[in-house]
């Protein structure tokens, strides 16, 4: 299993870990774990109001991750 290119933060403040493991521990386990993964506040705009569009700063952008086009989600009229 490839584990890797993910972003993790707990808003509790808790730390984040990994089946009881450190991540630094969790990294040396195995050649596939999250290696190239990030601990990070994802910096949403509003999470509190439900809008998790990520801010021009959010980490996730640098794991390559992409807007989606949400124009067409959600009720429409029929056809």
């Amino acid at each position: 299993m490839i584990l890797n290119e993910n972003l993790y933060y707990d808003y509790s403040g808790a730390p984040v870990t990994f089946l009881g493991f450190a991540p630094d521990e969790w990294r040396t386990l195995g050649r596939w774990l999250d290696k190239t993964s990030l601990i990070a506040d994802p910096r949403f705009e509003a999470p509190e109001r439900r809008d998790f569009r990520l801010k021009a700063d959010s980490p996730a952008w640098r794991l390559g991750v992409a807007p989606v086009d949400i124009s067409g989600a959600g009720p429409r009229a029929a056809e």
